[in-house]
């Protein structure tokens, strides 16, 4: 059944949020649905200076709320909680809709800009469109792989990454699939998994979901601090040292 753009655009900024809140094994996105539909319904669009909510009703539905006092969070956890989880969604929604009214601008200008340039050495993104992974669903899926060390140049437009074994793909890549890898700071790990060898999944500042990436434990030498306090909370899971 064919759509519109608005509607698959409408689709893509659900599916992203879907994307970063769901958990790993994406068994909870319908019960986060309703949260995404009435954050995108009270988020200003751009086109009209409007919410969808205020466009139909006329007025506002009531967000704000003290969620601080402490004896009503003892008495109603669960609904202190939901308050928590709505607000995030809300700003994230904003953010993706502010993000959306630029990028068909970006994408024009991604076509008239040169490609990116990549020597041995550099570390890039890989786009993991195309890429099977062990998700269930592909469209709540990360959007994209690495980082991965370029290891060498076959031509202006093509180059060989050095990827892990477990991935079993070919590793040449044309330049419009990869983007180029920036280090930023760590606050806090969002998942690990233990398949020798030991990779966690990072939550980088000043990103959203969208950008969270698994790092193997080599990477993350200068983080001792932050993999110690992951594996004090989460004690259970495979660590460095026992496996």
């Amino acid at each position: 059944m064919a759509s519109d753009g608005q509607t698959e655009r409408i689709n893509q900024v659900l599916e992203q949020f879907l994307c970063g809140y769901s958990n790993h094994l994406q068994t909870d996105w319908s019960d986060l649905l309703p949260l995404a539909e009435f954050s995108y319904n009270n988020a200003e669009h751009a086109s009209t200076q409007l919410t969808p909510f205020f466009a139909n009703y006329r007025y506002h539905p009531r967000f704000s709320f003290d969620n601080t006092d402490p004896a009503s969070s003892a008495l109603f956890p669960a609904a202190h909680s939901y308050a928590d989880q709505l607000k995030q969604l809300h700003d994230y929604v904003c953010g993706e809709l502010v993000k959306a009214n630029s990028q068909l601008a970006e994408q024009f200008d991604k076509h008239q800009l040169p490609a990116p340039q990549f020597q041995p050495g550099d570390r890039v993104w890989l786009s993991a469109d195309n890429i099977r992974s062990l998700h269930p669903t592909k469209k709540l899926d990360y959007r994209r792989l690495g980082p991965f060390s370029v290891s060498e140049v076959i031509s202006s437009h093509a180059y060989c990454l050095q990827l892990p074994p477990s991935m079993k793909i070919h590793n040449v890549f044309h330049v419009d699939r990869l983007e180029p890898y920036v280090a930023n700071t760590i606050p806090n790990w969002v998942d690990h998994r233990y398949r020798d060898p030991l990779f966690y999944l990072v939550r980088w500042v000043g990103y959203g979901p969208d950008h969270n990436s698994w790092e193997p434990a080599s990477n993350l030498t200068h983080a001792s601090d932050l993999i110690t306090e992951f594996h004090t909370v989460n004690p259970t899971r495979p660590s460095p040292t026992h496996g």
